[in-house]
């Protein structure tokens, strides 16, 4: 949890401006709590007389653990992660500022960080309705569709019209590497960039192979 203060400002130990709270951190405790859980179960089976009573649900709950924090990881690299709850946000900045309206909290103690302010008719839900997640489900997948005809379109028509090896040569290159960078940015597996990107390799590679005429 950080304090917040507008830039242009002095950080200093007035009031800040407003908060910000990565709810991640949250789960990382959890794993900590929930592992040394387990270690206690180890150490009582290897040298208890008897079997922890909840060390399998313990071991669950772990695991379980795991999975939820690799999905907070998906929404790292969003505009609008759901875990951050930060001053930017009009409706965030007024529920972090009534629940720290409590004799316990000091603020000072918190770290500081400048921030470029916040709108104040920002009140953007936590998750879009589910007619427009639907809508632009939809709209992705006619760009992703667009996207995939120009990378299959365009070289073919550069090689049909400039009927030379050494075009086939710069353009299939050309165009694989392009594919390449692109599907390292889209996706976040390495086996399905190498696999996407070779895929498209040997389209162009067949392609090239009948339709190239050497010279």
């Amino acid at each position: 949890m950080y304090r917040l203060h507008l830039e242009g400002q002095t950080i200093h130990d007035d009031e800040p401006d407003g908060y910000y709270i990565n709810l991640s951190d949250l789960q990382r405790m959890r794993l900590r709590k929930l592992q040394a859980k387990l270690v206690q179960d180890v150490v009582n089976l290897r040298f208890g007389n008897e079997a922890p009573p909840d060390w399998d649900w313990h071991l669950h709950q772990y695991v379980q653990a795991l999975q939820d924090h690799e999905y907070m990881v998906k929404f790292s690299e969003s505009k609008k992660d759901p875990f951050i709850v930060t001053a930017h946000r009009f409706a965030d900045h007024i529920l972090m500022r009534n629940a720290m309206n409590i004799p316990e909290a000091r603020p000072k103690e918190l770290p500081a960080f400048n921030f470029p302010g916040r709108s104040s008719d920002d009140l953007t839900p936590i998750t879009i309705p589910r007619s427009k997640a639907t809508f632009r489900g939809f709209m992705a997948r006619i760009g992703i569709a667009a996207v995939g005809c120009l990378f299959l379109i365009v070289p073919m028509w550069i090689m049909v019209l400039h009927n030379t090896l050494w075009t086939g040569l710069v353009t299939t290159t050309a165009f694989v590497a392009a594919f390449g960078l692109l599907m390292a940015y889209v996706l976040s597996e390495s086996a399905h960039v190498l696999s996407s990107s070779a895929a498209y390799a040997a389209v162009l590679v067949v392609f090239t192979g009948l339709t190239i005429s050497p010279q």
